[in-house]
Parts: structure tokens; sequence; C-alpha cells
């Protein structure tokens, strides 16, 4: 898997690529992650100027909204 097409695959796509031996049960509620990434999401836009100044990209600020 090269870098070029991980910015063609979907996240599903990404996730599949995992190896089983790889994947663990999770150690914090599922719930609360799905909160804590919307959380983190709505900062990150807020300081969406800072964080583009600093090298992130739209995508990533973007990738980690809500699924």
């Amino acid at each position: 898997m090269t870098e070029t097409s991980n910015n063609t695959k979907t996240i599903e796509e990404l996730v599949m690529e995992i190896p089983v031996e790889e994947i663990t049960q999770p150690t914090i509620p599922v719930d609360v992650v799905i909160k804590e990434a919307g959380k983190l999401h709505a900062f990150a836009t807020e300081d969406k100027e800072a964080l583009l100044a600093k090298g992130a990209t739209e995508d990533m600020i973007d990738d980690i909204s809500v699924r």
C-alpha cells in the first residue's frame, strides 16, 4: 500500500487492511470515543487556520469527524 493509494481509499477499505492479529478489544467504551472524537473535531474546526498553518490538512481535520 503506497501513500498515493491511501488517498483514494475509503476509511472502510483502510480498516479492512488491518491484519486480524493486530485487532484488539477497545479499552474505552465506544460511546466515549465517539463523543471525544466529536469534541476534538469541533476544537479542530475552531482552530482550523492555526492547524493549517502548522501543516495539518483539511482532510486530516475532516477525518476526525464522528462517523
